[in-house]
C-alpha cells in the first residue's frame, strides 16, 4: 500500500500555563485524555492531535473556542501514514446537536484502529478539512513553528 503525506497545521494558545512548560509538545495529543473534542470523548491514555489543512483554518478553529485569544502559536508539520480514514459524514454531525454522534464516530475510529489519521470536514467551514491524528501511529516531522499576534479585527469584543 502506498503511503500518504500530508502538510498540516496545529494552532494553540502559547500563553496557557501548560503550553509554557519546557517539555510541552503540541503534537503529543495529551489533551484528548482530559478534554472532549468534536471527534472524540476523553479517556485515560487517549492521545489525539487535531490539525487543519491550512494555518488560517487552524486559527479559525482555535478562535471559535477562545475568542479573546491574543497570540497564536502555529506548528506546521508533515505526517506520513499508510492510510487515512475518510468517513461519510452526515452534515448534521457538524452542528452543535450532532456532537454526541460525531464523538461516537471518532471514538469508534480510535478504538477499531482503522488508520492513524481521520479526515473530517470542519464544522466551521465544511468545504475545508480537519484531521485527527494518533501521534503514536504516524510519522510526524515538524517543519515550522511560529507565534503570531492575532489581528484585533478577528477577536470578539465583549
Amino acid at each position: 500500500m502506498a503511503s500518504s503525506e500530508l502538510l498540516l497545521w496545529r494552532a494553540f494558545d502559547p500563553d496557557l500555563p501548560h503550553a509554557k512548560a519546557p517539555d510541552f509538545d503540541p503534537l503529543a495529543g495529551e489533551g484528548a485524555s482530559l478534554f472532549p473534542g468534536r471527534w472524540h470523548s476523553p479517556a485515560p491514555g487517549k492521545r489525539l492531535v487535531y490539525a487543519a489543512e491550512h494555518p488560517a483554518l487552524a486559527l479559525c478553529e482555535l478562535l471559535a473556542h477562545d475568542p479573546g485569544l491574543g497570540r497564536v502559536a502555529l506548528v506546521g508539520f508533515r505526517v506520513r501514514v499508510e492510510n487515512i480514514y475518510v468517513p461519510l459524514v452526515d452534515p448534521a454531525l457538524l452542528r452543535p446537536e450532532g456532537l454526541p454522534r460525531a464523538q461516537t464516530l471518532g471514538d469508534r475510529w480510535f478504538r477499531e484502529g482503522q488508520s492513524p489519521v481521520l479526515k473530517v470536514p470542519s464544522a466551521l467551514l465544511p468545504l475545508a478539512w480537519n484531521y485527527v491524528i494518533k501521534p503514536a501511529e504516524a510519522q510526524i516531522e515538524v517543519l515550522e513553528r511560529r507565534t503570531l499576534a492575532v489581528d484585533e479585527r478577528l477577536r470578539r469584543q465583549g
